[in-house]
């Protein structure tokens, strides 16, 4: 898990909910194992809730607004052009049309 100091401002990405939390840092907790050690994080929402941040978390924390955005816009495109990509081949699958501007055959014409 990334570092993260005592005070920083987070952003915790719910991209099932699509909100963005903003959160505090209030502690750190280091816990040493003979599998490794793990750092654990408390913070505060803004409605003075406490969560326990941990590996579990992966990428949806952030610590800057630019970095949410950029990854909203990456992730954002790559559902597009999935979605462009799907969408030509069900069109050529179904009407036997290669691009915007050629068609094979014309459907509905006798």
């Amino acid at each position: 898990m990334k570092k993260f100091t005592i005070g920083q401002i987070l952003y915790v990405l719910s991209i099932n909910k699509m909100q963005l939390v903003p959160v505090m840092v209030t502690e750190e907790t280091s816990k040493k194992t003979i599998d490794g050690e793990t750092i654990t994080y408390k913070v505060i929402s803004t409605d003075k809730c406490t969560y326990t941040l941990d590996e579990s978390f992966g990428d949806k924390i952030y610590d800057s607004l630019d970095d949410v955005k950029n990854t909203l816009v990456e992730k954002s495109m790559q559902k597009i052009d999935s979605l462009i990509e799907q969408t030509m081949l069900i069109t050529k699958e179904n009407f036997n049309y290669l691009n915007d501007n050629e068609v094979l055959i014309s459907v509905g014409t006798k």
